[in-house]
């Protein structure tokens, strides 16, 4: 299966392989009898995650003409590899003389991603994090599948509002202004004043906020707003952490609730932020403790809270650390202990989790050097520079801790090998360059890699969180290109 391909495929070819291995592993050994009931369970979870990848591909193929077609999405087969469908594109680039970078973006991935968290988590509405990858596209994509959205600045509180508006035009009867108040939360906890006026002159109602100087702006510039207190939490496990810049302790918590019922504003729940790319569940656990004690109190205050807003920091992909359905079994139960009531509206913001798996790379090899040649004494043996980089979509080498190594580079050769070699091709030291005129735009430096050829492309999977959002045209270089397929 590829690299990019859906959650469902990936843990069902992990079960089946789990399979495979307890069978070896008994060949001449009687089964005992909890061996015999791990075969049956994970037989059982291969056959669901068979059944549930077919429903989403039935529920995808169903929605194409409305939802991916009108977005200029070619369909794939569901069983397409990543390196057929980049070698495709390629080909077509190559065929109009163009040896320009692309991004290829399954949206169907992102749907299934959608259909996921409401299947594994269906009391937490989800409100889609912009920031982690705000193409229009995908924010499309997800409003018309219901859901609904976080933003934290004007700019993205405009974009969902302007993809609102194409539906204004397409359904005269929907009513923009309660949608915007329904499913946008600005959930930047230190705003500036002219984007708390932009967003509630456009019907924005729920936001967030962490310190008692922002409840102030609040009584001045938006005394109408739905707030929700943002608490600090133990963060340490998470690849971002944010709570050194954002959240409230419980003890200031306590006193902003105490600040707002003086000053008769309206707060209306509970939010945090566990950190970006979280690797340990209990802490979702300990933040909705707080959450009920923040609750708690408000009502001796009060407040009648109704809403818990339970963040992001949920991963793009699953390891051995973490995966997103053992975080959401920790979330449920922690929600029937302590939310259980059904007027208690719950929302999630994922972010990285939707769209990590949803992008895929392709770089040209534009130029060479061989070091061999002009070093006596080289630590390396060959330099290569793509037409992509650190201020492109490789920024995520500096801002997202992201490691380009010989495991996640995969190779085009312009010329087709008629045959498949009986050996493997040498290694060689090689290092990958970006194409600006800075010396810090270096994708890797030294890894064993077969030597490559002006005109070879790479490919990278799983650059859709936080890469194409923070690209620039330093150096005159364009932003790179999208092609939108959907696979089903």
């Amino acid at each position: 299966m590829t690299k990019n391909y859906i959650y469902h495929v990936k843990k069902s070819a992990f079960l089946k392989q789990q399979l495979q291995k307890r069978t070896t592993n008994r060949r001449g050994v009687a089964a005992t009898t909890g061996q015999k009931r791990k075969t049956a369970s994970l037989r059982r979870q291969e056959k669901n995650m068979k059944t549930m990848l077919r429903e989403d591909c039935k529920s995808i193929s169903k929605r194409a003409e409305e939802v991916f077609e009108p977005l200029g999405a070619t369909k794939m087969s569901a069983s397409q590899s990543t390196r057929s469908m980049v070698k495709g594109f390629v080909k077509q680039q190559v065929s109009v003389g163009s040896e320009d970078p692309f991004i290829i973006v399954d949206l169907s991935s992102v749907a299934r991603r959608a259909l996921n968290w409401k299947r594994l988590m269906p009391r937490v509405e989800l409100f889609y994090a912009v920031k982690c990858n705000p193409n229009p596209n995908i924010v499309r994509l997800l409003f018309k599948m219901g859901c609904n959205f976080d933003c934290a600045s004007l700019e993205e509180i405009k974009l969902v509002r302007d993809v609102m508006e194409e539906e204004v035009k397409l359904n005269p009867a929907f009513h923009l202004a309660q949608q915007m108040g329904d499913r946008i939360i600005f959930a930047n906890p230190c705003k500036q004043t002219s984007h708390m006026k932009y967003a509630r002159e456009n019907h924005v109602k729920m936001v967030t906020a962490d310190n008692e100087f922002e409840i102030t702006k609040f009584k001045q510039f938006w005394p109408e707003a739905e707030i929700v207190i943002r608490i600090k939490t133990d963060d340490k496990n998470s690849v971002c952490a944010f709570s050194s810049k954002f959240g409230a302790t419980i003890s200031v918590a306590k006193k902003m609730i105490q600040q707002s019922k003086e000053l008769g504003l309206n707060v209306v729940g509970v939010s945090f932020h566990v950190g970006s790319n979280c690797k340990d569940p209990s802490t979702y656990a300990s933040a909705l403790d707080d959450s009920k004690t923040i609750f708690d109190f408000a009502a001796q205050v009060g407040y009648d809270f109704k809403l818990i807003d339970i963040g992001g920091g949920y991963p793009g992909k699953d390891s051995q650390e973490v995966t997103f359905e053992h975080i959401t079994k920790v979330v449920n139960e922690k929600m029937e202990q302590h939310f259980a009531d059904s007027s208690i509206r719950v929302i999630g913001e994922p972010g990285r989790y939707m769209v990590t798996e949803c992008q895929t790379l392709a770089t040209n090899i534009c130029a060479k050097r061989d070091q061999r040649l002009i070093e006596e004494g080289h630590s390396q043996d060959f330099l290569y520079y793509v037409n992509e980089g650190v201020y492109g979509t490789f920024n995520n080498i500096y801002f997202d801790h992201m490691i380009v190594n010989e495991s996640n580079i995969n190779i085009l050769k312009k010329k087709r090998q008629m045959k498949k070699p009986l050996e493997p091709a040498p290694r060689f030291s090689s290092t990958i360059w970006g194409p600006t005129c800075d010396s810090v735009d270096k994708l890797c430096y030294s890894i064993p890699l077969q030597e490559l050829d002006i005109g070879d492309w790479l490919f990278f999977s799983d650059l859709g969180a936080y890469t194409s959002c923070c690209s620039t045209n330093f150096n005159g270089f364009k932003l790179t290109k999208f092609f939108y397929v959907y696979k089903c």
